[in-house]
């Protein structure tokens, strides 16, 4: 257990340090300037080349790729990310600050979503083949083809515009929750759903199960203690995974809603090419990610002993 997880580790390392210089050398090479990008939104009109100029000495943007790249090496392994150009706020600040949102977006979601999946997928599994089977495979597989932002923007126009019961952006009261945990809701559960009714379906056909009938269990004990506990390695992957994109930031609903979350920041960061928020949000992501498979499989080895013993 203890190398695996330091081997995990020292991969998720080299993979976030990676992923933040692909991120950063990429936007650079991208074609516009971060300074003209951020002094036209402030001012409202186009900077003149000495203001341009200014404004990259100012920010240290005016020196070579390879410098701005190795000072910021330097700085993160002191978890220091810099400030951002455009609000001259320290990157960390604005990660926290917007993290909170984002967290509540996200863990209101799966308390809604994982109980409904799991009741839609066991249910499901439990009646293959039937009417309650059939209907919900349909509604799950149209759920994970509607678009988020296309699914975001009906609810606001038929329960914000049309009956103008909720708010169509904004944060701070729960009315504001409701339709962009909806959104989430919708996808997130067809996704589960049908993790759980697969990895089901595949331990009812076990012989485990004949043995379990022959012995005259009952259905629900079967269902519960048997087949659904033996499902529940590829369900806990699948809930870590999603777990980390919701938390990752949901950028198209945080959008969409104007939620201010870490997504939403970020979409905004990229626009402006703001590179220290970018490189510094690209590697608290990747962090995440890193952490979140860890823990995953780690409750993955002691939920199906079978690993423990392989490793050994």
């Amino acid at each position: 257990m203890e190398k695996m997880i330091f081997r995990r580790l020292f991969l998720g390392i080299f993979i976030m340090i990676i992923a933040s210089l692909l991120s950063f050398v990429l936007l650079y090479l991208a074609p516009g300037n971060p300074a003209e990008n951020i002094l036209r939104q402030r001012t409202g009109e186009d900077p003149s080349y000495e203001e341009i100029e200014l404004f990259l000495q100012q920010k240290d943007l005016d020196v070579p790729l390879l410098t701005q790249t190795s000072e910021w090496l330097y700085m993160a392994l002191r978890f220091d990310f810099g400030e951002s150009i455009n609000t001259s706020e320290p990157v960390m600040d604005e990660f926290i600050t917007r993290f909170k949102a984002t967290l509540q977006l996200t863990l209101i979601t799966l308390a809604f979503s994982i109980p409904l999946a799991f009741f839609i997928g066991v249910r499901s599994a439990a009646n293959n083949g039937g009417t309650f089977d059939h209907v919900s495979r349909f509604f799950t597989l149209l759920a994970m083809s509607i678009p988020e932002f296309w699914l975001g923007l009906m609810l606001m126009i038929v329960f914000s515009k049309t009956l103008n019961w909720l708010p169509s952006f904004g944060y701070g009261s729960y009315l504001n929750l409701i339709m962009p945990v909806a959104t989430l809701v919708v996808g997130y559960t067809a996704t589960l759903s049908r993790v759980i009714r697969s990895s089901m379906l595949e331990n009812l056909s076990q012989d485990f199960i004949t043995t379990a009938k022959g012995n005259g269990l009952s259905q629900h004990v079967i269902l519960i203690k048997y087949a659904l506990r033996n499902s529940l390695g590829p369900i806990v992957t699948a809930i870590g995974s999603q777990f980390g994109h919701l938390l990752a930031g949901v950028v198209v609903v945080e959008t969409v809603f104007s939620w201010p979350g870490i997504g939403k920041f970020l979409i905004d960061a990229v626009y402006l090419r703001d590179f220290p928020v970018i490189q510094g949000f690209v590697l608290l992501i990747a962090m995440m990610f890193v952490v979140i498979n860890l823990i995953t499989d780690i409750l993955y080895t002691y939920i199906d002993p079978r690993i423990r013993y392989e490793r050994r």
